[in-house]
Order: structure tokens, then C-alpha cells, then sequence
């Protein structure tokens, strides 16, 4: 004997029909043989008046078709006849694990089309007229209702409708029918909703109920049309990320601010821990705090010599920085220098590459900060255009205006500064070209994502690929072009 439960097994049960009116002899004789093999009914109510009804594993709920005969119901009147659920016998039948509950016998009236009292089908309408989603949330469930009766089988059509949202990159469209079946009062109409990581307004579209066949409506008059409003998260998401930069910035501030000149040489060599996000409170310090701390110690004394920004509204610490600023740019240019002289490479290729990398990358570090503390890309762009022009205005402006003012009235000045192009030209050339296609392409962006950064995370990716890719064809050129291989040119 098996331990399982019977909903998962296959079970075979038996129905059986017969006409109601009949003698109560005629009856109980029908009820004493409803559990043998051959039965007969002596109504010509239906084409066949017995059959099988299977349950397959895990199934709940099967439909009972009874053939009838149409001839056999009065067209002004009505016919009964009670249906049985039995354990039935013979080959395929379940006895003795179907388990037959207080409704396994039910009464049914077949009314005539010219009956005064007809059945009632109902009505179909959505279970809510408006609804709304998130674009992540997958697939959006929309609930029919059948209301105001429930005989016999119901279809109704759907459709999809375009608002502001569109087919394919907001949602799938989707149409098809829905079928009640007899009793069913409720059904579902699944919309997959797609989700993507562009900064959107909420959109909407509409699910629209359709009388099909040529029957009689079973539209309700009203809530036949249900509204979906899609919900943008990435805009949220994009504020939510930028305001946690902004308190982890603001926490991280107010954490290390000092007053006084020693208090920052007292957190410079303090090991702490984590701020955390939420709190703000300090966490214990880590290993990786550990190893971070020994790695930044050297900076976090030079960062130390500082003067507090409280003092003289700021100018001193920002004189002092832009003095350490030109001492390790000093530094870097030199050892670029002479790693370029071990390894063989030019002082032209090594200032497009170690150098310039050691100078821009702070540059792109601030730019990200500007981007995620900003709700503009206007920081951003505009950090590495301002830092391009000061390297190239005052850069090279100021040390070339030194330089000629010192030979041209220096005792030991040769009279006139000269300053030998050499691959100069073709490098400006080749970096306008492609300064140009950059600038283009943020035109482009603006033109179709309404903004030079965000889009979808694919977007993004390939994008700063194709900028990567512009700096490579730049420093590839330039070193061919400096080494003599495209003299020519």
C-alpha cells in the first residue's frame, strides 16, 4: 500500500447520468447500479449517459463533458438530470483511492432558448481599472473578474493598446482570449514589462477587453479597459546611489574635519575602521583597513602639512596644495623621464603615456565624483575640459613666457627662445581629429539618450570601449609618427 497522498497519483473516477422526474423505484434502482459496469439510462436526454473523468498528479479540478441531445429539451421549457461521481470498475477505474466528498451527486437544468428564464453567463471586466508596476518587476499579472452570473463557458479577447510606452522597448505586446468555465469566476492576463536602465518618465499603455463570436456581449460597462502605468526605477535608483555618495562624502568629511593643525596629524596616523553608511558610526577596522592604512600613511602625512580649510577662508590650503600639486608633477615627469630612457622610449611617447596618465588620472577620479555628487553631467565634462585648458594654457603659456623673458633679457640668455617643433604638429593634428570625434559623439548622445552620460548599461560600456580605443589610436600614431615610421605622412 502506498505511504503517498492521493493528489500525487493518477486517479480514474467514474461519472453516470440519468434524466430527474422519474418513479422513486426508478431512481433507487439507478443509484443501486450506479457502481456497476453497464448502466443504461432509459432517457433520450444524452448521447452518452456514463464515462471517465481523470485526475492526472497534482490536478485539482477536471471538466465533465455531457453530451446532450438538443432535440431532446423543450424549446419553452426545461430538462433535469442528475450527474454522479462514483469509484467506479473495470480497467483504468481508481477504486479504493478515490475519496468521494459530500458533492458527488449535483442536479442540472437544461433550459429551452425560448424559456422565460434563461441561464446566466455574466459579465467580464478587470478587477482594477488603473493599475501600476515597477519596470523591474518582470511580468504584470492583470486579474479578470466574471461577474453578475457564472453559466456555462464565457470567452472574452484582450488586446494590448500603445500610450506613452511602446511595444518592444517598454512591453510585449500581447493578445489572445481568456475562457471561464462553467463556475470559473476569475482569470489572469500576464504582460511582460521590460526592464532597461535608461532615466525615464512613468509610461503607460492600456489592456483592453474584446467581445468575440456572435453571441451577445459580455462586456460590463464599465472597467473593460484597465490603464498600466510603468513606474521608472532608474531614476530613483541613479538619485538613490548619488545622495549615498553624497553622505558617505559628507560623513567621511565631518569624520576626519579638524580644527586644529595637530588633530589632522593625529587621524593621519590613527588606524580606524569604516563609516557606516546607514548609521554613521565608526566600525571596527579590518585587515584590508590594516594594509590600507600602512599603504596611505606616506600621503596621509603630506596631506597632514595641509592647513585646515577653516583658516583665512581657505587660501592656504589651497596654495599649499597647488604647491604640492607642481612638486610631484615635478617628481612624476621626472622618473617618467628616466623609466622612458631605461626602457628605451622617447621623451615625446613618454610624455603621451606614463606622464600623461599620472597627470589625468586624478582628473577622471574627479570627474566620477562629479558625476555622482551632481545631477548634471555639467561637472563632469566640464572638470576635463577645465583641466585640459589649464595644462595647455597655463602649462605651456606660462613656462614658455618665463622662458623667452629669461633669454631675452637675462645676462646669460641667448636672445631668443626657440623651442623645436618636432613631432608636435602631426600629434596636435591627430589628437584634434579624434578631440572631435569625442565631442561628436557626446553631440550624438545628447541628440538621442538627452544627456552625454547615463544610458542603458550596454550603451555605457561600449561607449567608454570606443573612447579607450580613441585614446590607444592616438598613442599608437603618435609613436609610429615619432619613431619615423610614418615620415611620410
Amino acid at each position: 500500500m502506498s505511504n503517498r497522498p492521493p493528489c500525487a497519483e493518477r486517479v480514474v473516477a467514474q461519472w453516470r447520468a440519468w434524466a430527474l422526474g422519474g418513479s422513486d423505484n426508478e431512481k433507487n434502482e439507478m443509484a443501486k447500479k450506479s457502481d456497476s459496469d453497464s448502466f443504461s439510462s432509459s432517457s433520450v436526454l444524452f448521447k452518452e449517459s456514463s464515462g471517465e473523468v481523470v485526475f492526472e498528479a497534482g490536478q485539482r479540478t477536471a471538466l465533465i463533458e455531457v453530451p446532450l441531445i438538443e432535440t431532446s429539451v423543450p424549446s419553452r421549457g426545461r430538462a433535469a438530470f442528475e450527474l454522479v461521481i462514483s469509484h467506479g470498475a473495470g480497467e483504468g477505474a481508481s477504486k479504493g483511492r478515490v475519496h468521494l466528498g459530500v458533492n458527488a451527486r449535483t442536479s442540472v437544468h437544461v433550459v429551452g432558448a425560448g424559456a422565460q428564464q434563461q441561464p446566466n453567463c455574466g459579465t467580464v471586466k478587470f478587477f482594477e481599472s488603473a493599475v501600476m508596476c515597477e519596470e523591474s518587476c518582470g511580468v504584470l499579472l492583470l486579474s479578470v473578474m466574471r461577474v453578475e452570473g457564472w453559466d456555462g463557458s464565457l470567452e472574452v479577447g484582450y488586446a494590448t493598446r500603445e500610450g506613452t510606452a511602446k511595444a518592444g522597448s517598454d512591453f510585449v505586446a500581447k493578445e489572445g482570449r481568456l475562457t471561464f468555465a462553467p463556475g470559473q469566476t476569475q482569470a489572469t492576463i500576464g504582460i511582460e514589462v521590460v526592464d532597461d536602465d535608461v532615466a525615464e518618465d512613468d509610461e503607460q499603455f492600456t489592456c483592453e477587453l474584446l467581445h468575440v463570436g456572435g453571441g451577445p456581449n459580455v462586456l460590463a460597462e464599465e472597467d473593460y479597459v484597465c490603464t498600466v502605468t510603468i513606474l521608472d526605477d532608474d531614476t530613483w535608483k541613479f538619485r538613490l546611489r548619488r545622495k549615498k555618495a553624497q553622505l558617505r562624502a559628507a560623513l567621511a568629511q565631518s569624520f576626519y574635519a579638524a580644527d586644529s593643525w595637530s588633530d589632522r596629524f593625529k587621524d593621519a596616523l590613527t588606524l580606524s575602521g569604516a563609516v557606516d553608511d546607514e548609521t554613521g558610526d565608526e566600525t571596527p577596522p579590518s585587515g584590508a583597513d590594516s594594509f590600507m592604512h600602512a599603504l596611505s600613511l606616506f600621503w596621509k602625512l603630506q596631506f597632514a602639512l595641509i592647513p585646515p580649510e577653516a583658516w583665512g577662508m581657505g587660501w592656504p590650503a589651497f596654495i599649499t596644495s597647488l604647491i604640492f600639486i607642481g612638486i610631484w608633477t615635478a617628481i612624476v615627469g621626472e622618473l617618467a623621464s628616466l623609466f622612458g630612457c631605461v626602457i628605451g622610449l622617447g621623451d615625446a611617447i613618454t610624455a603621451i603615456t606614463f606622464v600623461a596618465l599620472g597627470t589625468s588620472l586624478p582628473d577622471t577620479f574627479a570627474s566620477r565624483l562629479a558625476t555622482l555628487h551632481d545631477e548634471h553631467a555639467d561637472a563632469a565634462i566640464g572638470n576635463i575640459t577645465g583641466s585640459n585648458s589649464v595644462n595647455v594654457f597655463l602649462g605651456l603659456g606660462i613656462p614658455w613666457i618665463i622662458g623667452a623673458l629669461y633669454h631675452r633679457y637675462a645676462p646669460r640668455g641667448k636672445g631668443q627662445y626657440d623651442v623645436p617643433a618636432g613631432s608636435l604638429g602631426f600629434s596636435l593634428a591627430l589628437f584634434s581629429t579624434l578631440a572631435a570625434v569625442a565631442l561628436l559623439t557626446l553631440l550624438v548622445r545628447r541628440h538621442f539618450n538627452g544627456g552625454e552620460l547615463g544610458g542603458s548599461r550596454k550603451s555605457t560600456r561600449l561607449l567608454s570601449l570606443f573612447f579607450v580605443s580613441l585614446w590607444v589610436i592616438y598613442i599608437v600614431l603618435a609613436s609610429l609618427n615619432d619613431k619615423g615610421y610614418l615620415a611620410d605622412l
